[in-house]
């Protein structure tokens, strides 16, 4: 009996020995499948990768691989550009020349300082939006360049942060596997996995992969092995690719005008058998310019702007500074809404001006009137004074042109009901004296019949 149990634990304990097995893989592993595999104490190395710099805030470029990284035996090593304990506020990036792939497996061996790793980074255009975990950190990754089609993965999800290892153990290196598929993501750190969330297959884009720091100075030693797999996980043969090294345009400027023809982004994508040609376009002020999908500029509004072409692959730019004019037809004549009018003393007229051609520069209007006794203009509004006429006119800022309107003021209508009979006055005295006989013929009258009774 005791033999038995001990047969049954014997087989329990290879049972989850070869659970353990299955999980790392994350995957049937097809032994058949030789690995994409990068020898970093190659001397011929940095001549394979594509160097690329991001600083904090800047645009991503490619420059010599000497400048941000340094090689010594097996290990490279990204420099701490700052001379200070960590790396500040840039991404530097060495990019294996064919590797480009969308599902993929991932073994290396990653060393990192004072913070110890924090995760992975897989996605979109922004580096602030790119992290499946979050902190400052070291990665192997799939190209942050590449703009994913859909939302960002939430860090909470997926962060996990290990400290800094010390160099007598496993000389300070982490063993680190990146599985990659339609399905999920995970993240093995010394056999255990430590990272993991499920990822909608339309979120994850192609992608070139290589060596990746984030505001850190660390180190990657040893052989790195790659897997191409496809989207369920399963490891397939792997095919090279030509990566986009550089962006270039023909012009770097470019004068257009409001409501003139568009014109051509013309760039160029390096070299020219690059596997992904594909490039977006943006505009750094898309109300003055903006781009189509086709490369077409359009001038919308006075200023200037950078419209830039993004590669697909690497996310390599260009950009055109555009400055958009505005040009006004010249001004030919101005108008009067009337050239004649008639108002009585004490009323208003409102007069309104207009140019010729309506699209001209127009800086303003300047009024007057011929006589300020009869009526007097303030911005085309006329107040009659006194009787009389006068013109009214209105010139253009500089005088150039100008339009007329002639103003007869009568008098009031008051005026009229009492000035054509007289005075009042005059009017009232009659009507007073015939009161007044009247009242006398009456008291007559009374006093002749009291005789008479």
């Amino acid at each position: 009996m005791k033999k038995f149990k001990t047969i049954i634990a014997a087989l329990c304990v290879a049972a989850v020995a070869l659970m353990g097995t299955a999980v790392l893989a994350s995957a049937q592993t097809d032994e058949s499948v030789a690995p994409y595999v990068i020898d970093l104490s190659n001397e011929s190395f940095f001549e394979n990768a594509v160097a690329s710099f991001v600083p904090s805030g800047g645009k991503g470029a490619v420059e010599k691989a000497s400048s941000h990284w340094t090689q010594s035996g097996s290990t490279v090593t990204r420099k701490n550009d700052t001379e200070t304990a960590d790396v500040e506020g840039n991404y530097a990036a060495l990019y294996f020349n064919d590797c480009y792939l969308r599902y993929f497996e991932l073994d290396a061996r990653v060393k990192y300082g004072q913070r110890g790793l924090t995760g992975i980074i897989f996605g979109k255009k922004d580096v602030k939006q790119r992290h499946i975990a979050d902190g400052n950190a070291l990665y192997f990754l799939p190209d942050p360049c590449v703009e994913l089609k859909g939302s960002t993965l939430t860090a909470k999800k997926t962060s996990a942060k290990f400290a800094a290892k010390g160099d007598s153990q496993d000389g300070g290196y982490y063993a680190l596997k990146l599985v990659v598929c339609a399905d999920y993501i995970k993240c093995f750190v010394d056999g255990e996995l430590k990272l993991e969330t499920e990822v909608p297959e339309e979120l994850i884009g192609y992608g070139r992969l290589g060596l990746f720091t984030a505001n850190a100075a660390g180190s990657f030693s040893g052989n790195v092995e790659i897997y191409s797999l496809d989207a369920r996980g399963n490891r397939i043969a792997f095919q090279s690719a030509v990566l986009t090294e550089q962006i270039t345009v023909l012009n770097d400027s470019a004068e257009m005008e409001v409501g003139g023809e568009s014109k051509k982004f013309d760039y160029a994508v390096l070299p020219e058998n690059a596997a992904n040609k594909n490039v977006r376009f943006c505009s750094e002020n898309p109300d003055i310019a903006t781009c189509d999908l086709l490369g077409n500029i359009h001038a919308l509004k006075a200023g200037s702007t950078e419209i830039y072409a993004i590669t697909e692959d690497g996310g390599f730019r260009a950009a055109v500074r555009v400055t958009v004019t505005e040009t006004k037809p010249v001004l030919s004549g101005i108008t009067l809404s009337q050239n004649n009018g008639e108002i009585n003393v004490g009323e208003k007229l409102y007069l309104s001006a207009g140019i010729t051609p309506d699209d001209a520069e127009n800086l303003g209007f300047r009024w007057s009137s011929s006589n300020n006794k009869v009526a007097m203009v303030n911005n085309g509004t006329v107040t009659a004074l006194g009787e009389g006429e006068c013109t009214i006119t209105v010139k253009d800022y500089n005088g150039e042109f100008s339009a007329e309107c002639k103003i007869t003021v009568k008098a009031s209508d008051e005026k009229k009901e009492s000035g054509g009979c007289g005075s009042s006055a005059g009017a009232v005295a009659p009507v007073a004296a015939a009161g007044l006989l009247l009242v006398v013929s009456v008291i007559v009258a009374v006093r002749r019949k009291k005789e008479n009774v």
